[in-house]
């Protein structure tokens, strides 16, 4: 009764910050005076955040909570390859059910979307066995068949949830709140600590850890698209002043990683805004400004450096990728149909061909997402992956109107995704987001709010087209 008060009297958004800082709380207090880790004490407040959501009933408000942990979600729970996000939609994906039981509804809101994603689900376990018919099995390769299992289970629950424009606004909203965050984090990791490398590999230090600097821009990259999409259509000018400093410091952090693949997702998420909107022309300028102020002396010095060295051939990570790259190929040219099995790249490519001089850190992934894909799920894997992105991305194509300054928040996070699948995917010629867990849950996220979006709009043209 409590929880059902809370939820009817309490603004949503608020108590999603709240319910933010309380986690944060928890993950600082316990273990004062104890040697429990940074992980486990971020877990446990997980753990009670969940529990307090459980309690609420409604699988809408554990997607809200999923979105607030997600940037830091890929920790593992202790003596296991589970991760919090794991956990998080493996609870959405029950209490979904449940409610679905209960009331008497379908799951499935999206035929065509949801039976491709069931297909490719098949095929990551038809290329599983195979894997383990040429001795290619391992407890790694089962976990990261899992994990890739869950971003499809994630997919169908999430489309399944969303069934209204206000819901995926607070969704977008929370989504940019926790980023925020994130963002943070980096800004302070950076000027305390400036870029780390390791082993050729550059890093930010986060709490006792670091963060890769590629994975920070391929975290960002969707989220600055969401914000930019809200940013353009909405009228309150408080939220409007959130969002603008929110993209400032989330494009001050990208061009701190020196991500070569963020920046120019980056430049195609804006040349995508060029086409489809009028006002982008007006407020580019202020975040161009911004980080000018910013960046000041050192942004000629960091472009130079970065794209200065890019057709190097003695720059190892070119290198390092040029190799991958032809070991994928030949791994592809040898298991055509279904693949490796998702994650066995990492284990197999020695005996394709690539030298082990190049790799001192044991590199998990192709860093190409397409190549990734088809070396992994083999081509009926890959048509249905990107089947399913490019499906999504046309649908939310065609119905983004040209954006003028109306509060039309449907419009603006059609915009915002559609956006960010380009970015994701433009980066993912250089990089392989999906292989950390939390970049594909954003992902999922995306393709589900993608789909929900072009549904709800949808049904906005079929209301209008009755009411005429």
């Amino acid at each position: 009764m409590i929880a059902h008060f809370l939820i009817k009297k309490t603004n949503l958004i608020f108590m999603a910050m709240l319910l933010q800082l309380l986690i944060i709380a928890v993950y600082f207090v316990i273990g004062v005076n104890t040697n429990m880790s940074y992980a486990n004490k971020f877990l446990i407040g997980v753990l009670f955040g969940f529990l307090l959501l459980i309690l609420m009933g409604k699988p809408y408000y554990l997607l809200l909570f999923l979105a607030l942990i997600l940037p830091f979600g890929s920790i593992k729970v202790p003596g296991t390859f589970f991760t919090a996000i794991d956990f998080i939609i493996f609870g959405i994906t029950i209490s979904l059910i449940l409610n679905s039981f209960l009331m008497k509804e379908s799951l499935f809101r999206n035929f065509t979307e949801t039976t491709l994603i069931i297909l490719l689900g098949l095929t990551v376990l038809v290329s599983l066995i195979h894997a383990i018919s040429r001795g290619w099995g391992s407890v790694w390769a089962l976990e990261q068949s899992l994990h890739f299992l869950v971003f499809i289970l994630f997919f169908i629950v999430a489309s399944s949830i969303l069934e209204s424009e206000e819901q995926l606004f607070k969704l977008a909203l929370v989504i940019i709140f926790s980023f925020t965050i994130y963002t943070l984090m980096v800004l302070k990791g950076y000027f305390t600590g400036g870029m780390t490398f390791i082993g050729g590999l550059r890093g930010i230090k986060m709490g006792k850890g670091y963060a890769h600097a590629n994975l920070i821009a391929y975290l960002l990259n969707p989220v600055i698209s969401l914000a930019l999409g809200i940013f353009l259509v909405s009228k309150n000018k408080w939220l409007k002043t959130f969002l603008m400093t929110v993209l400032g410091a989330m494009f001050f952090a990208i061009v701190l990683t020196l991500s070569r693949g963020g920046w120019i997702a980056i430049g195609c998420i804006i040349i995508y805004y060029f086409i489809k909107t009028k006002n982008i022309k007006k407020n580019l300028p202020i975040f161009i400004l911004i980080l000018i102020v910013l960046l000041y002396k050192n942004l000629y010095l960091i472009i130079k450096f970065r794209f200065g060295t890019t057709f190097t051939l003695a720059f190892s990570a070119l290198v390092g990728r040029i190799h991958l790259w032809k070991s994928a190929i030949r791994i592809i040219a040898d298991n055509f149909l279904v693949g490796v099995g998702v994650g066995n790249y990492q284990i197999i490519k020695y005996e394709y061909g690539f030298p082990w001089l190049f790799d001192p850190l044991k590199s998990r992934s192709t860093h190409n997402l397409f190549l990734e894909i088809f070396a992994n799920l083999g081509i009926i894997g890959f048509v249905l992956f990107f089947l399913l992105c490019f499906m999504i991305f046309f649908k939310l194509n065609r119905k983004v109107k040209s954006v003028g300054n109306k509060d039309d928040y449907l419009n603006g996070i059609m915009l915002g995704i559609a956006g960010g699948l380009i970015g994701y995917i433009i980066h993912g010629i250089v990089d392989c987001p999906i292989a950390n867990q939390s970049a594909l849950t954003i992902l999922g996220l995306l393709l589900a709010m993608g789909v929900s979006a072009a549904r709800i709009a949808q049904n906005h043209d079929k209301t209008f087209y009755n009411n005429c």
